[in-house]
């Protein structure tokens, strides 16, 4: 199995077409075909479906595809990192982010590094904070930005300076818009809206509202990205549990953020695998964030 045929592979999973893939490749569509079909033939499975207008992965191909993808980014890394010199140094860091405004908080450091070292690049994936996780333990990302660090015996973390509070996400024009804050009675027969990890036992957001067991809570709807939330709050099927600063509450918009009472607040923590071998770039980036969010000594 030759590094060309996966690149030749992931192109037709990309473009669900052979036509379209050969044109991005720059090689014939009969040549590219051929080694797909060898490809097949080598490992045993059919990786495709095959129609007049689509070519969709069957399961052994996403499962291929999975790997390839692993196998062409760690040889890309590679040959990046091979690149760099002590005056320039080349590769990708990829970052794992939640959703929250901690992101802004990498925005002055990331800065300063393009005009550095010009040859890093930088990729941004979203997810919740178990999922980064998991990704940073399957080496998909370097960083993750996450709400706490609940495993730091596998992840080193830096506390970013930027704390959240958690609340309920309300349309302005909804009664309990007009109290200050909520407590723990107020929520007892609302409609909530609240993380998939909810029900997992995974989610920062909301150990404050587990702790009344005699008195189940209304859960009507699970969300993933607080934007969808953000719909059904305005549609009135219920209210969001969430952080501020996520979903714009100013003028003009038909939201209001009510924190919780007494205040239920996050940190976020941006956090790497333990004992994990960096790239040259990974390692730069590092010391740079290191520089920027730990006070200066003496």
């Amino acid at each position: 199995m030759e590094l060309r045929t996966l690149r030749y592979f992931l192109a037709v999973a990309r473009e669900e077409n052979i036509t379209e893939a050969a044109r991005q490749l720059h090689v014939t569509q009969p040549t590219l075909s051929r080694q797909i079909m060898d490809l097949e033939e080598e490992l045993g499975k059919p990786l495709f479906f095959r129609s007049n207008r689509r070519t969709i992965l069957t399961e052994d191909g996403m499962h291929l595809r999975a790997r390839a993808e692993e196998i062409v980014s760690l040889v890309d890394a590679t040959e990046m990192e091979f690149l760099s010199t002590e005056d320039q140094i080349y590769g990708e860091v990829r970052i794992g982010a939640g959703e929250s405004s901690a992101t802004g908080c990498l925005s002055d450091t990331i800065s300063k590094m393009l005009r550095r070292y010009p040859g890093i690049r930088y990729r941004f994936l979203s997810g919740d904070s178990s999922t980064l996780q998991e990704l940073l333990e399957h080496n998909k990302i370097d960083f993750g930005l996450i709400l706490e660090n609940q495993n730091p015996e596998a992840f080193e973390s830096l506390m970013i300076p930027s704390r959240h509070y958690t609340g309920l996400l309300v349309r302005k024009d909804d009664a309990i818009a007009r109290h200050p804050y909520i407590t723990r009675d107020m929520i007892q027969d609302l409609p909530l809206i609240v993380s998939e990890r909810y029900h997992h036992h995974r989610d920062a957001l909301t150990p404050w509202i587990r702790e009344d067991k005699q008195h189940p809570l209304n859960i009507v709807a699970t969300y993933d990205l607080v934007y969808n939330a953000s719909i059904l709050v305005e549609n009135r099927i219920g209210y969001a549990v969430t952080i501020d600063g996520l979903i714009y509450t100013g003028e003009g918009s038909p939201f209001a953020f009510l924190p919780f009472s007494p205040d239920q607040t996050l940190n976020i923590h941006f956090i790497w695998k333990s004992h994990q071998m960096m790239s040259k770039a990974c390692e730069v980036f590092l010391q740079e964030v290191r520089n920027d969010l730990l006070p200066p000594h003496g």
